[in-house]
Order: C-alpha cells, then structure tokens, then sequence
C-alpha cells in the first residue's frame, strides 16, 4: 500500500515539474538585458545600449559597470541576441527620443520619470516583463521548496 502510495506521489510530482518545465520554457526567450533599462543602473545601461547597439562613441569615458553592460551587449549581438522590443529603431528614428535618451545618458540625477518618453517607453514594454519574471521566479522557488 505504502509503496504505491510513494510511486504516485513521485509520478505526480514528476507530471507536475515537467508541466511547470513546459510552462516556464516559453518565458525563456525573453530579452532580459534590456530590462536593466528599468533597473537601478538604467543610466549606465543606457549608456551601453548607446555604444555597442546605436554604435556610437562613448558619450563619456565608460566606468567599469557600463564596460560589463557593454560586453555583455556585444555578446547577445554576436549571438544574434538583438531584442530590444524596438527600441534601437526608435532611437534611430526619432529625433525627440534620442536627445531625451543622451540627456538620460549624461544627467546628473537620473531618475527615468524626469524623462517622459524614455519613461513612457520602460513602463509600456520593460516593467511587465520585470513584474512577469519575479513572479515566475518566485514560483520556481516555491517548487524547489517543495
């Protein structure tokens, strides 16, 4: 009795993490470096994003956190990485959002809401995947508890 009782329970639990598995796999793909853009280093972020994907000169001499976020960029470029939910495009294109994007880049006391369209862009296509992963995460870490 007991023994089945363990085998249904180990099959159980065994169909419940390959479903999460399944689940989860898709969220994946989600281009997470760009959500620093929404982070506590958005300005250094940006500042990276500027350089390696607008390919522009440094605006600044980099410190060491934008070098990472940049070597990090090259790394998704050249891995063919480049989801940046259109952002570069945006840039490219619009004049407005790329002088609010510099000043974001170079401010003294960069706060991401004194920066409406830059802002308007985070809150509509970077905070929602920030909020859907610490969910997520936090189920992940629910499961592993269990």
């Amino acid at each position: 009795m007991f023994e089945t009782l363990f085998d249904d329970l180990e099959l159980g639990i065994k169909n419940a993490l390959e479903s999460f598995q399944k689940w989860f796999s898709q969220w994946l793909h989600l281009p997470l470096a760009i959500c620093r853009l929404g982070g506590n280093n958005a300005q250094l972020f940006a500042s990276s994003f500027y350089h390696v994907i607008l390919e522009k000169p440094w605006i600044s001499p980099p410190s060491e956190l934008e070098l990472r976020f940049a070597q990090n960029l090259e790394d998704d470029k050249n891995n063919g990485i480049t989801n940046d939910f259109g952002l570069s495009e945006l840039l490219r294109h619009n004049d407005n959002l790329l002088e609010e994007f510099i000043q974001f880049c170079i401010c003294n006391d960069p706060k991401l809401y004194l920066f409406p369209n830059l802002y308007d862009f985070v809150k509509s296509k970077i905070y929602y995947i920030v909020i859907h992963q610490q969910q997520l995460y936090r189920n992940v870490s629910i499961v592993k508890s269990l």
